[in-house]
């Protein structure tokens, strides 16, 4: 399908609409062919339109005449929504539940007491929830998947020109393109929109959307690590660090990253001064992770203060007032002093703060990586003719020139203006030690704290993982205690976190894991990237394909509370627990359980399965059949124990690592099986 007959065409029947006003005078509406452009004695709107690869691109240039402040921005095109069509929704920021609605369902702005503690990590403030059933909105792109499983996906380019909102009018048959410029006035030439179209299958759509970006190749990698924060919250201090330290050391877990969260500093925004329990501060804290060889992460929320804050008691001023009477609230946190500020990072004085903070962190405590969170803070509102998304963009500009070389992971930030400024960056809810947090969910609160709606963003957010940035899908628990998810949510957290995550941390105790419970978390490591990834979700039941070395998987996951049937693909399988399945006989998947299969190829000398990685196979470095004989090299990061199997074929026996072992029949399938460690 050609740019012209996807992105606008007279069968689409699209059109622009603008709404703005001169000094003095009353708001002019005009009414435009969005590839056209428009003129008059006020302004241009120069469109520029390209194609490639069987993708749009389309730019809007505004040239003022005399000073132009626009009330609205839109692009409205007829759109006929299909009974089984799929709609992506991004929410706002990381913590906003994200996914493919149902044309049936409904998003509602947060009710009752909830609305003024919560409502501005959100967009309640500022977008016009209509509650009704299937109105729909998202930020930044947006795809409508239809029957036959093609999507027609548009997405923005730069959020430094306002945010984009995608709005879907299901009963209306409306689809409609917003910029988040309302209030904005211009006198020089301005870009307000860069718009991306695409349609065809999932992954080349999206490929061409992260290429149409322009960032650089990501050197980064998948990383593992620890924090503080899901077990201990702020009750940390240097004995229980230690502690959990020695643990991974202790047991030679292979994490990259050992990280402190919130509980260390004497108050939000006083991030040079640690608290009581720190009375040596953090640099010997930092220096002792290193020795252990894993890199330093800490905790920062640098562009808030909370009422205790020296910046609060001190410095006022550093606190945006955008009516220049009341200080700009950013939320409600009762395990700090209750409400929260949000810092005015334009100021000279801010900027001079802030940068002697990232000095101290990374450069006197030797810290590697920081978790900047509660980012969205600064946006919430137009300052000084900037929109929210020009702010948010500014800041991220910001914290990544204070941060330089050293590596960040973005938490409660608005995703579009973090794409490519940070190196990971959280994508879902705050997990819970339940699957659903019920009060919140009944009083919509789309940031809650929340498993499921945490796993269904880490699911639905999975493309921009290892192109914008890598993705955390925050904490997998696998510990029992303090904990109310069940052995079936456990192993679903945990793997699907794998599976979807570009970072993976846990924040348990590993002394309090069972002999069980500790071989298996050996069988994550290592953690690598996955390739030519599927996902169809079946009102809640997932069927995933994707690859590792060029072996295929395929994951059954029911977020349901009924056990459901699936009839395998013809092929043979193999399942971690030492099972070989053949295809064509139906599963069962019991009530929120995870299973992950391989698929077997039956040829003489390959790999068939093992129990020493969640994903069987991933442990290999090497695999070689060579002149008979079977060459095998497991990664550095594996520390699994277990089984390895080779496929035998007609042989007796099979000669691997130099070694002869004998073939024997398993369930219907001859094989060679070796333990490693040997």
């Amino acid at each position: 399908m050609d740019f012209q007959t996807f992105f606008f065409s007279p069968a689409i029947r699209s059109l622009a609409r603008m709404v703005y006003s001169l000094e003095g005078a009353s708001p002019q509406e005009v009414v435009f062919e969005p590839t056209s452009g428009f003129s008059n004695n006020d302004l241009e709107i120069k469109a520029t339109k390209s194609t490639k690869s069987g993708n749009g691109r389309l730019t809007l240039q505004l040239i003022p005449k005399t000073k132009v402040t626009i009330r609205k921005l839109e692009l409205e095109m007829e759109w006929k929504y299909q009974t089984n069509d799929k709609i992506y929704c991004n929410g706002y920021q990381s913590w906003t539940d994200s996914r493919e609605f149902r044309i049936w369902e409904k998003m509602e702005n947060v009710a009752g007491f909830l609305h003024e503690l919560t409502s501005r990590s959100g967009d309640y403030t500022f977008y016009p929830y209509s509650g009704q059933k299937g109105h729909l909105h998202g930020y930044t792109y947006t795809y409508i998947r239809n029957q036959s499983n093609a999507l027609a996906m548009y997405g923005s380019l730069n959020e430094r020109c306002g945010y984009t909102i995608f709005q879907h009018l299901v009963p209306e048959n409306k689809f409609l393109i917003k910029k988040d410029i309302n209030g904005i006035s211009f006198t020089e030439p301005s870009l307000v929109l860069d718009l991306f179209a695409g349609f065809g299958n999932e992954k080349e759509v999206f490929n061409h959307y992260w290429q149409s970006h322009g960032f650089l190749s990501n050197s980064n990698k998948p990383i593992t690590g620890w924090t503080s924060w899901y077990l201990h919250y702020t009750k940390i201090n240097p004995e229980i660090i230690y502690s959990n330290l020695e643990n991974f050391s202790r047991l030679k877990i292979p994490i990259d990253v050992f990280q402190i969260d919130d509980g260390y500093q004497k108050a939000t925004g006083d991030w040079i001064n640690t608290n009581s329990k720190f009375p040596d501060g953090m640099k010997p804290i930092a220096d002792a992770i290193h020795r252990k060889g894993y890199k330093a992460g800490l905790w920062l929320a640098p562009l808030i203060c909370e009422k205790d804050s020296f910046i609060f008691k001190e410095h006022p001023d550093w606190i945006f007032s955008p009516d220049g009477e009341h200080l700009q609230r950013a939320g409600y946190n009762p395990l700090w002093s209750g409400w929260y500020y949000a810092l005015n990072f334009y100021k000279p004085e801010v900027k001079a703060y802030l940068k002697q903070v990232f000095d101290t962190v990374l450069n006197t405590w030797g810290f590697d990586l920081v978790k900047l969170d509660f980012l969205f803070a600064p946006a919430l509102v137009p300052y000084q003719n900037k929109s929210r998304g020009q702010m948010m963009c500014e800041a991220m500009d910001l914290l990544r020139e204070l941060c330089g070389d050293k590596l960040i992971l973005g938490c409660g930030v608005p995703l579009g203006p973090a794409f490519g400024k940070v190196d990971y960056c959280r994508i879902g809810n705050d997990i819970s030690p339940g699957w659903e947090t019920k009060w919140m969910k009944n009083l919509k609160v789309r940031e809650r704290i929340s498993t499921n709606s945490s796993l269904n963003s880490t699911i639905s957010r999975r493309n921009m993982n290892g192109n914008a940035f890598f993705n955390d899908p925050d904490v997998f628990i696998w510990r029992k205690e303090k904990n109310h998810l069940s052995d079936n949510q456990r192993k679903t957290l945990l793997v699907l976190n794998y599976l979807f995550g570009g970072l993976v941390f846990t924040s348990d105790d590993l002394s309090k894991y069972s002999e069980a419970q500790l071989s298996f978390y050996r069988k994550t490591f290592p953690h690598l990237q996955k390739d030519n990834m599927e996902v169809v979700n079946d009102l809640q039941f997932f069927t995933i394909r994707f690859s590792i070395h060029q072996r295929n998987y395929l994951v059954y996951s029911n977020f349901t509370k009924d056990t459901k049937q699936v009839v395998l693909p013809q092929a043979m399988f193999f399942e971690s627990d030492l099972k070989f399945i053949p295809g064509g006989k139906e599963l069962e998947i019991q009530a929120y359980e995870t299973r992950v299969l391989m698929e077997v190829k039956q040829e003489l000398g390959s790999f068939i399965g093992s129990d020493m990685h969640i994903f069987p196979g991933a442990e290999l470095k090497k695999w070689e059949f060579v002149s008979g004989e079977v060459v095998v090299e497991l990664d550095e990061k594996s520390i699994g124990k277990g089984s390895l199997f080779v496929f035998g074929g007609e042989r007796d026996r099979l000669k691997i690592n130099g070694k002869e072992y004998p073939v024997y029949d398993a369930g219907g399938i001859r094989l060679a099986g070796l333990e490693f460690p040997s």
